[in-house]
């Protein structure tokens, strides 16, 4: 009778915890009306930028950072340099390896990841050094972004598996109130690991009341989506099909796993890592907030790259692609499109568009 009960128990919690999630089903070729991107800009970037790992576009400025040059850069919406902060050491605001960028606009002030000065740089949009701040309780801080006056905090945290005897990576997702933590996305690997085709490092986007949740896949096209309470209310899912990696990508993703595989042997590692699936794109590149708040789905068809347009229902209400090539690293500031994408010589293009209306 007691186990009766307790099951009981469970399967009523459930029905509650989920009763209001809503299930939105979009099919593998919807009907939709197609939007059109408008080159307005296009600009190729210096030489010195030939590996961009993050960017951010802030009061009309565009903030680059260069891990393997080892600094940030400052330009103006026509290519112009503004500023480079490029001070190597240990020193306050000098870099040794910073990975990635953040704004910090609550505090109107940008952040620098350094993983290997273990801290975060910050400095104000002008380029001016502020503040360092440790990295604290084994997490590495990777962005900040605000839903109202909520924070949201993605970090990668490390925990020790006592049990295997391994050191795993935890990429973690929180909304933060005040003094309160809400974990929204939260899952270990070891990095050694991995599974190329299914990465479990979220890829995320928030609108002024909600927050989109999802991660790299070849097979799952599924997107979670949390109000500003921290409460998921909706999944996104769409149909998806496997589509094949031109030859030169999986070449260079090739390249890119035997470095990796050298390095590891060198520092006296061994990667066991589940290569399965990186000759396939994934079903979701990136999510994006677009114009009207619509979200905007960086996936992939028959045809190449392009972006579904999902309206406030959860339905793919437009389609967005750019005919022959496809979409790099991609943000929306004032309405413009801005996607840095690989140019013939080795280098970036930073293309600006607009939506023919």
């Amino acid at each position: 009778m007691k186990k009766l009960l307790l099951l009981t128990f469970a399967v009523v919690f459930c029905m509650v915890l989920f009763a209001d999630v809503k299930i939105v089903e979009n099919q593998l070729n919807p009907k939709v009306s197609k939007q059109k991107l408008v080159l307005e800009n296009s600009f190729e970037l210096s030489e010195d930028m030939e590996s961009i790992q993050n960017f951010i576009i802030i009061n009309d400025r565009i903030y680059f950072v260069n891990s393997q040059a080892k600094f940030v850069a400052i330009l103006d919406f026509n290519g112009k340099i503004i500023k480079v902060l490029d001070q190597t050491g240990k020193g306050p605001g000098e870099f040794s390896m910073p990975t990635n960028i953040f704004n910090d606009e609550k505090e109107s002030r940008i952040g620098v990841v350094d993983q290997m000065n273990q801290r975060t740089s910050y400095f104000d949009y002008e380029g001016n050094y502020l503040i360092d701040v440790l990295f604290e309780q084994m997490q590495v801080p990777m962005d900040i972004q605000y839903i109202g006056d909520k924070k949201i905090y993605f970090y990668m945290g490390i925990e020790f598996n006592q049990e295997k005897g391994s050191i795993l990576t935890k990429p973690t997702l929180e909304l933060i109130d005040g003094d309160s933590a809400k974990v929204l996305y939260s899952e270990s690997f070891n990095p050694l690991k991995m599974n190329i085709g299914e990465s479990k490092i979220p890829i995320y986007a928030q609108s002024e009341k909600n927050i989109f949740i999802t991660n790299n896949s070849i097979d799952k096209y599924k997107i979670q989506v949390f109000g500003d309470d921290g409460l998921r209310k909706m999944d996104i899912n769409k149909k998806v099909k496997r589509f094949k990696r031109s030859q030169e990508d999986i070449e260079e993703i090739e390249n890119i796993l035997e470095a990796a595989n050298k390095q590891a042997r060198a520092a006296g590692s061994e990667i066991d890592m589940d290569y399965s699936g990186y000759e396939f794109e994934n079903a979701i590149g990136s999510l994006l907030i677009g114009p009207k708040g619509n979200l905007w789905v960086q996936t992939v068809d028959k045809k190449g790259n392009l972006f579904d347009i999902i309206g406030k229902k959860g339905k793919i209400i437009g389609q967005c692609r750019k005919k022959d090539e496809k979409f790099g690293v991609c943000k929306f500031y004032k309405n413009r499109l801005y996607d840095i994408s690989g140019n013939e010589d080795d280098g970036f293009v930073l293309n600006v568009y607009s939506l023919e209306k």
